[in-house]
């Protein structure tokens, strides 16, 4: 078949060097991305910057494989071919661990109902829900959520930009604030410039106007909504990660095929069939006349 002939599969041995150091990049990219940001390490954690960190170090080890699978392709050099299969191999299984981990990160401590059962005004009200829901708000990933959403309602003082993704997930979530309303340990949380009756708010550090909503016995907080905001993207990326894990296997195929392929292909001997010029045969008596002739 022309897709396995030897001419095809050494042009796709070049194409996967190039396509290697592509799945590189794009590795090198999410990390640098994962590493640098700030509020996605608040929100879910020191490993996000770990998982980034492990995709950087991916992103490094796989111009060794495609070097050798270049070199490979320019002289159909089977020991090199199975040198990329084994660094091929090694680099995807490490992909899959990293790739799962930042998956990992997403899956929050507490389901989202009874997470978002703690955010609700009316729940609070009972001393046994409440007792029951302190594990949540001890937790760490709940002071995490705390500390990202205070990050963003800082940086929204002075720059209004800075907050309008949080006020938009508000809006959609129908919630405000972080935490339940008039339920932190003194009731009421601190004065924001749009929530300061009484020198207080009754909403967990509200982005935008909704803090001027009176609180109702459904008015709850957004930390499940917040932890999804940062999660969904966590997913993304690990998804994308595992999936990316597809490609270098395919390689690994090309290259399998390519080692069994003759590095020469037989050829057959050329026939002559010219005719041999007949031998002349001497007898006695012209070998007598030639003896003569020298003497």
């Amino acid at each position: 078949m022309l897709l396995f002939s030897k001419e095809t599969l050494l042009a796709g041995a070049r194409m996967s060097c190039v396509l290697e150091l592509a799945v590189a990049a794009t590795l090198f990219v999410m990390g640098c991305v994962l590493v640098a940001s700030n509020h996605y390490h608040l929100a879910l954690g020191s490993r996000v910057g770990s998982s980034g960190g492990g995709l950087i170090f991916l992103s490094l080890l796989y111009p060794i494989p495609a070097w050798f699978t270049f070199k490979a392709s320019q002289f159909h050099n089977k020991f090199m071919l199975l040198v990329h299969i084994v660094l091929v191999c090694g680099i995807v299984t490490l992909q899959l661990i990293v790739g799962g981990t930042t998956f990992a990160i997403a899956v929050p401590t507490f389901a989202y109902d009874v997470a978002a059962a703690c955010l609700v005004d009316g729940h609070l009200n009972n001393a046994t829900f409440l007792a029951s829901c302190q594990a949540y708000f001890q937790s760490d990933e709940y002071a995490g959520l705390s500390l990202a959403w205070q990050t963003y309602y800082n940086e929204s003082l002075g720059d209004a930009s800075a907050g309008q993704a949080l006020a938009k997930l508000q809006d959609a979530s129908y919630c405000c604030g972080l935490g339940p309303p008039e339920h932190c340990q003194s009731e009421y949380y601190p004065a924001t410039p749009l929530c300061y009756k009484g020198g207080s708010c009754a909403y967990d550090f509200p982005m935008g106007s909704c803090g001027l909503v009176g609180v109702a016995g459904q008015s709850m907080g957004c930390a499940t909504a917040f932890h999804q905001y940062f999660a969904s993207t966590i997913k993304t990326v690990g998804a994308f990660v595992l999936a990316l894990t597809s490609l270098p296997m395919l390689f690994v195929v090309l290259s399998l095929c390519l080692v069994f392929k003759r590095k020469d292909e037989d050829v057959l001997p050329t026939m002559s069939y010219a005719w041999r010029s007949r031998a002349r045969v001497y007898v006695a008596a012209d070998i007598r006349r030639m003896e003569r002739m020298d003497l």
